[in-house]
């Protein structure tokens, strides 16, 4: 019977620690007021000093094996591991400095110092997709100029997009792979351009919905672009008591990136959301938004950036 009690436990043992080695667990705290950090961003990566996407070997969307996950409310994290490979996680977090620590000396707390100075801080521009609605089948090409560091695209960007796109929004590329949108992701890193506002929009997590859908309609994004737009991002705002929204509309747009479109379409409608759960409400200014028309060949994208409360409300 001990024999068997022995072998048991280290069954036990062993499932256990297998189980470590699949996911990594651990709170992410501000080392000063020891309070939780939500939103901090957590990534593995083979190296310091050096972002695992970055590599010439392509990382798809849907075959990606190097994860990036977000803490909860209470600091929480849990990080697939794909790769035992991999050595290091990467912890950032708006108005924190960057923390890098060894897989295998991980501890179930980690403590960030809070970043005073007035250094830029790395915000996420979290899937922007775009869409193109051309009169009729055309073949078109796409080169991005993201003002930051690109790591995801689906399908992959491969020194620009070449596709056939139709009337109905169906994009086909150079492999004959069939795609409702082109996505793409990155780090962005910012001063001060998207921390100071002065106007916007305050709305009850619980009105959200309902906020997004008619606002995302005066813009003048289509049925089908609203609803991906809100399946995405609603289940990050619904719950906050508040929000805070700001919308980066067309030419705005292009601080954080700009198209070179060939044939170029006859309009453009672009929005970038950014925003920001917040405990109680504040005054500020409503932003005017102006309508856009659609017509002729049509290229709409949106996407979002959330700023984890790091930001101002000048009134």
């Amino acid at each position: 019977m001990k024999k068997c009690s022995i072998f048991i436990v280290f069954i036990l043992f062993f499932i256990n620690f297998s189980n470590g080695q699949d996911t990594l667990k651990a709170y992410v705290f501000n080392k000063q007021t020891k309070a939780p950090i939500s939103y901090a961003y957590i990534s593995t990566y083979k190296e310091t000093g050096f972002w695992i996407f970055k590599h010439k070997s392509q990382i798809y969307m849907n075959e990606n094996p190097f994860d990036i996950v977000t803490t909860n409310d209470d600091g929480f994290f849990i990080l697939p591991l794909n790769n035992t490979s991999l050595k290091y996680i990467k912890i950032i977090a708006i108005g924190y400095e960057d923390k890098y620590v060894n897989i295998n000396e991980l501890s179930d707390t980690l403590y960030l110092e809070k970043n005073e100075s007035d250094k830029e801080v790395i915000i996420y521009a979290k899937k922007p997709v775009i869409y193109f609605y051309p009169t009729k089948k055309t073949k078109i090409n796409i080169k991005l100029n993201f003002r930051g560091n690109l790591s995801y695209s689906y399908p992959e960007y491969q020194d620009g997009w070449n596709i056939t796109a139709e009337p109905s929004g169906l994009i086909t590329n150079n492999n004959n792979k069939k795609y409702k949108y082109l996505f793409w992701e990155g780090e962005y890193k910012n001063k001060s351009l998207l921390n100071k506002f002065t106007d916007g929009f305050i709305i009850q997590g619980k009105k959200t919905s309902e906020f997004l859908d008619s606002t995302l309609t005066v813009i003048g994004l289509n049925y089908q672009e609203r609803n991906d737009f809100i399946v995405y991002w609603l289940p990050r705002m619904k719950d906050n008591k508040y929000n805070f929204i700001h919308f980066m509309i067309n030419s705005e747009c292009n601080k954080i990136a700009e198209f070179d479109i060939n044939p170029k379409p006859d309009t453009e409608i672009r929005v970038y959301m950014i925003f920001s759960k917040i405990s109680e409400y504040k005054k500020i200014n409503k932003q005017k938004l102006e309508r856009s028309i659609r017509t002729g060949f049509i290229m709409t994208e949106w996407g979002g950036i959330s700023l984890n409360s790091q930001f101002k409300i000048i009134e």
